[in-house]
């Protein structure tokens, strides 16, 4: 099983997580957050300067970060396969990969921009 790592303080990434975890658990990725123990256990307490990025930890072991964590979990998906395969390669993917990042960096002015609520947030303070 590959596990994905995301930002549950981050609205936009919650939002992303409780979006995608049943579709790609049919893919034989389990998701959680940077909180979890299964984090800590699979990573060691991996760290990457400011963590604006997703993790994923494939069932070898193998560490995924950013963009290369996407375009591993689209390559789960057939369909997916051109455009995973055009996207490394050389000026797709560092385009694509400048526009993650300032996408990363940004992700808290996002969630507050459109209102979305962290996990954390969430199960702190439900909605009533």
């Amino acid at each position: 099983m590959h596990w994905i790592f995301y930002d549950n303080h981050c609205g936009l990434c919650s939002r992303w997580a409780g979006a995608m975890t049943p579709i790609l658990a049919t893919r034989g990725f389990a998701v959680a957050g940077r909180d979890s123990e299964e984090f800590a256990r699979l990573t060691g307490g991996f760290t990457i300067p400011n963590e604006p990025q997703i993790i994923l930890c494939t069932a070898t072991g193998q560490l995924q970060i950013g963009l290369d964590a996407y375009l591993f979990m689209a390559g789960s998906f057939t369909w997916l396969s051109p455009l995973t395969w055009l996207m490394r390669k050389w000026p797709f993917y560092r385009i694509a990969n400048a526009a993650y990042q300032i996408l990363a960096a940004n992700r808290y002015r996002i969630s507050a921009i459109f209102g979305l609520k962290s996990a954390c947030d969430r199960t702190a303070a439900p909605d009533k």
